[in-house]
């Protein structure tokens, strides 16, 4: 019992002394898709509980997603570097057009299974923040993968050679041109608008996470599954640089160090 009683009040000095430390911090954080499970399990819960219980109380976010705002997604790294949103996250194959390179650590084919994501991705980290930084002014706090992209399609698709001719939604360049490569072809469909395309034919087939699709009821307009992951739809979450210097170095340290830890849960 004295254990415990001597613990807890390390425990409480600790968060006591870290209050001192870190003067009341306001932050905010746009996220991804407010209806799936990787804003409302992983980002949600690490921005409003996580970071502020670290902190004893002391940094509080405002936390919200990028569908809530109207947003598509893409705008999201634009308005990071323009100083108009501090913390955000997005798609990094919805920025492919601003820089190639957004792209290379999810190249469509290049990551069969999700540690192998995780190595290409950890390996080519370093070079996207100092592209990041030198070039857009923009801190990157880490890089995490949706669930494996998936082909649905209205037509049986026993393997790839079923894609040619077909119309295929894709949101990046390299899942255009993989698509290409096999015979289809490509299309750029926001998320939002992938059931009407597909009702309306402007579709046959589209290319997203197997749990988005079907959140999303994409099942309702689909009869077939192609369960060949293309990729990861990786995602980058990070701070416009001038905004995060402000903060006070104590206040940095710990939303650095939280999003490391939360990075690789």
């Amino acid at each position: 019992m004295k254990t415990i009683i001597k613990l807890l009040a390390i425990s409480l000095a600790s968060i006591t002394a870290m209050a001192d430390e870190i003067p009341k911090t306001k932050v905010s954080y746009v996220g991804t898709w407010a209806n799936l499970s990787v804003y409302k399990d992983r980002e949600l819960p690490l921005w409003s509980q996580q970071i502020p219980q670290a902190s004893g109380g002391q940094i509080e976010a405002q936390v919200t997603s990028f569908t809530s705002l109207g947003l598509k997604g893409g705008e999201v790294f634009k308005l990071m570097q323009s100083g108009v949103l501090q913390f955000g996250s997005t798609v990094l194959g919805y920025v492919a057009g601003d820089d190639p390179e957004n792209e290379a650590v999810d190249l469509a084919g290049l990551n069969s299974d999700i540690d192998i994501a995780r190595r290409n991705t950890e390996a080519y980290k370093p070079a996207l923040t100092r592209l990041y930084e030198e070039k857009y002014g923009i801190k990157l706090l880490a890089l995490y993968p949706f669930h494996a992209q998936m082909i649905y399609c209205k037509e049986p698709i026993d393997g790839l050679h079923d894609l040619k001719g077909l119309k295929i939604r894709t949101f990046s360049k390299s899942l255009s041109e993989f698509v290409e490569s096999v015979g289809g072809v490509g299309v750029n469909i926001p998320f939002a608008e992938v059931v009407p395309a597909l009702q309306k034919g402007v579709a046959d087939c589209a290319i997203t996470g197997a749990l988005s699709g079907n959140l999303a009821k994409w099942f309702e307009v689909t009869e077939y599954l192609y369960a060949l992951p293309v990729g990861w739809s990786m995602v980058m979450m990070g701070v416009n640089k001038k905004s995060f210097e402000k903060l006070s170095p104590a206040a940095q340290e710990k939303i650095v160090a939280e999003i490391e830890d939360w990075e690789h849960s």
